[in-house]
This record gives structure tokens, C-alpha cells and sequence, in this order.
């Protein structure tokens, strides 16, 4: 009942206007029960019982950190497809969802953009070395109880390297990112980037694949002039890629896992970061003497990944480090424009001056999708739990639905060798709305490549575990948020400077100093603090 405040003189007047008032509400609170009694229901009941009798309209925003430019803004005919499945596999209905496809090179941009305008996404990407910002900030909830509710989810979080992946965004004990697992097998493990060589240029040289960081030297060399593409003119560069790309199995070669700011090596029993070992220093300098030499594409230090790609795929250099998507995609459109022979495949990682050699793979995801704050409260998560635990079923309906599309239409399953036929279409999965978009949950499942694919060829590749460098520590710390620039900035401007003549290589022992007392130090202490827990 609402308490009334005393009012020292109160009026006799007042008072009794205050019980006129009391009476009067009675008595049409009394007419209402025997309306009620006569109709059925008060108006108040009645819309209790039409809420249990449906579900209330939901409609959940999903951000995710892609370029995908052919999906449909309206969500494609898989949409109403989805919409079914959810009704007839959990009862869902009234609920309805908009993907917001960004570009990785925008996405922090954008995302940051519509968090200051009070307009946060229910679902997004986030990187583990943010992670604690959102948190701290209230932005984002725990999510375990959510994952206690999907069974099928949480039965792949057992393997040893989703388990990793999903500790890996915990903080105080409660988990927040839910992260990508993976179906059983070396078709679906984590290794998707390599180093990629134009195999028809080797053989227009006169070359075989290189083993080593000299062979790989005059791979680039006889790529940059001995024209490799047959069309008479000077043309093309050895080596090339984006501004953010590292040259990692050139570091590789020198023992040394370098892959963001997680780059972390075991030093006497200490951590250190890769960027400050003297080896870096020696990687450095071979990057350097191959920029002198003209060897390696000038453009890869300003330009972003998809005008490397474009790059790549018009034949202006001939060695790149990229995933096997992206090699594929280069082969794809080769083949579509009647190029004939034009082919690259990945090959394994040079070795350096004390026969190391190796690849950066990070089978602790790094990257995970979160539940905003606003979402938990307001947007029924039990829901959403049952739905992104249905696509993480590995059904018709499920996680094949999502992925592949309906079952005789888009894909024909083999349950004897336990693989997919998918059929060709006029448009691509993501024209049609099905696919990475609408992958909320995002099961690694590969079992649609075919055995004649190069991309198989090329996993087997990637997924030799003797050619992966893995970090020594993968996780969060608060220097992380304290001082994010100390890889993108300041790593990448010395780096780029020393490696293109701008600064001299003993720079780099200026980077060292800058390192440590610009939050390096603390870095540092936290990671190693961090791993003796």
C-alpha cells in the first residue's frame, strides 16, 4: 500500500475530499470484480493470459566483425526458414533478428560509435584483450547460467582447446565470451593461415618451393625480376600483403611467435614479449635488406587486407601470408576469368639460420561474441540461449540449417562417411541469408570439402602441428585495456620505419626502451603473474 506522508495540519476538508476519494475507487474496483465475474476476466487478467498463450515480440541485434557485402540486408529467404525451425524444434515464436555485417577494418569504429550513442549491440565480437573494459564498464554479463541452459553448446566446451578458449574469457571466475568450438577432426582444427607461393610462377622461374630463408630470399627475387607472369613487363614484387601483416614465419624462422599483442615467449622460465627478444632484431634486419632490394611491395605497408587481396589476385606479387580462404578465393577467380594454370597453394614454414621454422596458430580463440548488459535484462537471454543451443546442434534443423541450408535442396548429407555434397547454386549462401551471418554460434564444421578440393590439400598444411608456434599465454590482463597501443602503435611504427630504410635497425633498441616504460614493464609483470596462478 502507498504510505502517505503526514502532513502536521491537515484539513478536516482534505481529509475528507482523501476518503470520498478511497470510497469511490472501492466502489469501481468492486464493479470491475463483478464484471470480471460476468465477462470472464478483468482486462488486466486477460492480458496475463494472452502473454502465457504466445510470446512477446523480441527482436535481437547480432554484430559481427565480417565483410560480408552480399548478404541481405532483410535476412534472405533463410530467415523465415530459421523462423520455422525455432518454432517447431523449441516453440519459439514473435521473435524476430538484424545482423550488422562490419568490416574488421571498421568495426571497432562502429562498434564504439553506436555504444556512445546508447544504441549497443544485444550480441557481438569482442577480442579477449578487451574484454575486461567491457566488463568494468557494466557492458557486458556472465554468461554460464546462460550456457548451463544449452546442453549441446556446452558438450563441445569439453575438448582441451575450447575448454582454453572459453576459460580464456573468464574473469573472477565468471565466463563471458562465448567463443567458437569445433567439430572433431584436423579438417576443423584451429591452423587456417599459412604461407601461400604461386606455384605456376615457381615454375615459369624455374624454382622449387622454398625450405629455407635463403631459398625463400631468391624465391622473391626471381618473383620481383625474372617475370614470373610471363607478360614482359616489370611488374610484379616477391613478397606483399596489408599494413597489419607481420611477415610472421619470417619471425618464425627465428623461433619467435608474433601474432598481436599475445606474442609471448618463455624466457628462463619468464615470459617475455616477442617484439622485445634480440631475435626480433635479426628478423628485422633480414625484412629490412629484402625491402632494399625491392623485393617486397612498398604498398604492403599502408594498405588494408581486402586491397592486398585484390592485389594478390591481379598478380602483382607472388608470396603472401594469408588463410586458406583467402588463397581459395584467389584460385576461384583465376578460374572464373578463364586464366588457366594459375594456381597457389600453402607451403610449409621456413626454416631459419638454427633450423627453426614455424607459424603462429592460436588454438585459444582470441575473439568471442558477448551478451550486452541490456540484452540479459530486457531481451528474455532464456530464449536466446535455447536458440543459439539449436545451432549448435548438429541436425537438419540445427547446425546444418544454419550452415549448409535445407537438406535436399542446398546439401546432400552421407551419414557412412559422415560429409556433405553441397549442391552449386546461382547465389551464394550468404545471398540467401544462411551461412557466417547468421552462424551466431559458430561451430567450426569443414566436413563439406570435397577430397579433390586444394584447400584440403592445403589444411594438411596449416593442421601439421610441427609447423605451429604457439604463444605461451593467450589470456587478459589490465595492462592490456591500460595501454592498447603498445602493438599497434608503437610496435607497428618502428617496425615499419626501420624495415623501410625510414629509421636505422639499431631503432629498434630505442623500441625496447619505449616498450618497458611506456607499460611494457607492467604488461609484463601482469602476464607472468598471470601464468603462475
Amino acid at each position: 500500500m502507498r504510505k502517505w506522508r503526514k502532513v502536521l495540519q491537515l484539513s478536516i476538508k482534505l481529509f475528507a475530499l482523501v476518503l470520498v476519494l478511497t470510497m469511490t475507487v472501492t466502489l469501481l474496483a468492486a464493479c470491475k470484480t463483478e464484471d470480471a465475474a460476468n465477462t470472464g476476466g478483468s482486462s488486466t487478467e486477460k492480458d496475463k493470459s494472452e502473454e502465457s498463450d504466445g510470446m512477446k515480440d523480441v527482436k535481437y541485434t547480432v554484430m559481427i566483425r565480417q565483410g560480408i557485402a552480399d548478404y541481405p540486408p532483410d535476412g534472405g529467404i533463410a530467415k523465415q526458414w530459421l523462423f520455422d525451425a525455432w518454432e517447431s524444434e523449441l516453440g519459439i515464436t514473435n521473435t524476430d533478428y538484424e545482423v550488422i555485417i562490419t568490416p574488421n577494418s571498421d568495426y571497432k569504429t562502429k562498434l564504439n560509435a553506436m555504444i556512445a550513442g546508447g544504441d549497443i549491440p544485444d550480441f557481438f565480437d569482442i577480442d579477449v584483450s578487451d574484454l575486461r573494459m567491457y566488463v568494468e564498464n557494466d557492458m557486458v554479463v556472465p554468461i554460464d547460467e546462460m550456457v548451463d541452459q544449452m546442453p549441446e553448446y556446452k558438450k563441445m566446451l569439453e575438448s582441451v582447446g575450447s575448454k582454453l578458449s572459453y576459460d580464456n574469457f573468464m574473469i573472477d571466475g565468471q565466463h563471458y565470451g562465448f567463443i567458437r568450438p569445433a567439430l572433431p577432426g584436423p579438417l576443423n582444427a584451429e591452423g587456417t593461415e599459412g604461407v601461400i607461393v604461386r606455384k605456376d610462377w615457381l615454375e615459369n622461374v624455374g624454382m622449387e618451393e622454398p625450405t629455407t630463408l635463403e631459398e625463400l630470399h631468391d624465391v622473391l627475387y626471381a618473383f620481383t625480376y625474372n617475370d614470373p607472369d610471363k607478360n614482359g613487363a616489370d611488374d610484379t614484387y616477391g613478397i606483399g600483403g596489408d599494413r597489419k601483416n607481420m611477415f610472421s614465419s619470417v619471425f618464425g624462422a627465428y623461433g619467435l611467435y608474433l601474432k598481436g599483442i599475445n606474442s609471448w615467449v618463455e624466457v628462463d622460465g619468464k615470459l617475455v614479449h616477442a617484439t622485445v627478444m634480440p631475435q626480433a632484431k635479426e628478423a628485422i634486419a633480414v625484412l629490412r635488406q629484402w625491402y632494399s632490394e625491392g623485393i617486397i611491395d612498398p604498398d604492403k605497408f599502408v594498405i588494408e587486407a581486402k586491397q592486398a587481396k585484390d592485389k594478390y589476385i591481379g598478380e602483382k606479387f607472388g608470396v603472401w601470408e594469408q588463410s586458406i580462404w583467402w588463397a581459395n578465393d584467389a584460385r576461384t577467380a583465376w578460374e572464373e576469368s578463364g586464366q588457366e594454370g594459375k594456381t597457389c597453394a600453402f607451403i610449409k614454414p621456413v626454416s631459419g639460420p638454427e633450423g627453426k621454422f614455424g607459424f603462429p596458430v592460436a588454438p585459444v580463440k582470441t575473439q568471442a561474441r558477448v551478451l550486452s548488459k541490456h540484452a540479459f535484462e530486457k531481451k528474455d537471454p532464456e530464449r536466446f540461449a535455447e536458440i543459439l543451443n539449436l545451432m549448435s546442434t548438429d541436425s537438419p534443423k540445427g547446425l546444418r540449417l544454419t550452415q549448409y541450408g535445407l537438406e535436399g535442396e542446398y546439401y546432400d548429407y552421407d551419414a557412412s562417411t559422415d560429409t556433405f555434397t553441397v549442391h552449386p547454386m546461382d547465389q551464394s549462401m550468404y545471398q540467401l541469408g544462411f551461412s557466417n551471418p547468421i552462424r551466431w554460434i559458430d561451430v567450426v564444421d569443414r566436413r563439406w570439402i570435397p577430397d579433390s578440393d586444394q584447400r584440403k590439400v592445403d589444411f594438411g598444411v596449416s593442421n601439421d602441428t610441427n609447423n605451429w608456434l604457439l604463444s605461451e599465454f593467450y589470456g587478459s590482463v589490465p595492462a592490456m585495456v591500460d595501454y592498447p597501443d603498445l602493438y599497434d602503435k608503437l610496435w607497428m611504427e618502428y617496425f615499419t620505419k626501420i624495415v623501410t630504410g625510414a629509421s636505422e635497425l639499431d631503432e629498434w633498441d630505442t623500441y625496447v626502451e619505449k616498450f618497458y616504460k611506456q607499460g611494457g614493464q607492467e604488461l609484463t609483470d601482469q602476464v607472468n603473474e598471470a601464468v603462475n596462478k
